[in-house]
C-alpha cells in the first residue's frame, strides 16, 4: 500500500487557505483617488464630495464609497442613521444662511410595505421630514445662520424609519447618496 495522503491533503489545504487572509476588495486603497479622478473627468462635482471636503465630513453611520467602473457612477450608503459634519463658515466666509442639497435614493424595492420616511436634523433641530420617492431625488435644506452661530461645525443627522437588506447584502441599508452640495444661499456654485 502507498503512503497515506493525509500530509498531501494538509499541504493543499494550507496552500488554498493562504490567500484567504487577503482582502477581497483589492481596489479599496485606490478607490478614493479613482473616484475623485472620474468625478473631475466627468465634471460630476457632487460625486467628488463623497470623499468629504474641507467643509463637509462623512462621520458616523456611513459606509465606504462604492462605484461602478463601467459607468463611473459612485455612491455611499448609510444604515438607519448617518451623520455628516458641516463647517459653519465654508471657505472662511462670513456666517450666513446656508443651503444643503442632498442627492440620493432609498432602497424602496427591498423595504417592502414598510414606511421609508426620512428626517433631517442639524444639531437636534429638525429641518425637514420627507417621504422619499421610489427613484433618485434631491432634498434641499435651508440651514439658518442662527443654527450655525454656536460653533465651527454642526452635525447633520439623517435618519430613516426602516432599512433594507437586499439578497446577498450583509449590511442594513437606509439611504444612499451620490453627493451633497453645501453652499451659501444665493450662491451660484
Amino acid at each position: 500500500m502507498g503512503q497515506p495522503r493525509f500530509p498531501l491533503v494538509i499541504a493543499l489545504l494550507a496552500a488554498a487557505v493562504a490567500g484567504c487572509g487577503e482582502s477581497v476588495d483589492q481596489d479599496r486603497m485606490t478607490r478614493p483617488a479613482w473616484t475623485r479622478a472620474k468625478a473631475v473627468e466627468g465634471q460630476m462635482v457632487l460625486r467628488d464630495v463623497l470623499n468629504g471636503s474641507p467643509d463637509l465630513v462623512f462621520y458616523d453611520g456611513w459606509h465606504g464609497i462604492e462605484n461602478d467602473p463601467k459607468t463611473g457612477g459612485a455612491w455611499r450608503w448609510m444604515g438607519k442613521r448617518g451623520i455628516v459634519r458641516l463647517r459653519t463658515k465654508p471657505m472662511n466666509q462670513p456666517l450666513q444662511d446656508m443651503e444643503l442639497q442632498i442627492h440620493g435614493w432609498v432602497p424602496w424595492e427591498h423595504v417592502g410595505f414598510r414606511s421609508c420616511h426620512m428626517e433631517f436634523a442639524v444639531n437636534g433641530h429638525v429641518l425637514a421630514r420627507l417621504e422619499p420617492p421610489n427613484h433618485s431625488f434631491v432634498q434641499t435644506l435651508r440651514v439658518p445662520r442662527w443654527l450655525l452661530a454656536s460653533s465651527e461645525w454642526v452635525d447633520l443627522a439623517i435618519t430613516v424609519a426602516n432599512t433594507a437588506r437586499p439578497p446577498g447584502e450583509l449590511r442594513d441599508l437606509g439611504f444612499s447618496t451620490t453627493g451633497f452640495l453645501w453652499k451659501p444661499i444665493g450662491s451660484n456654485e
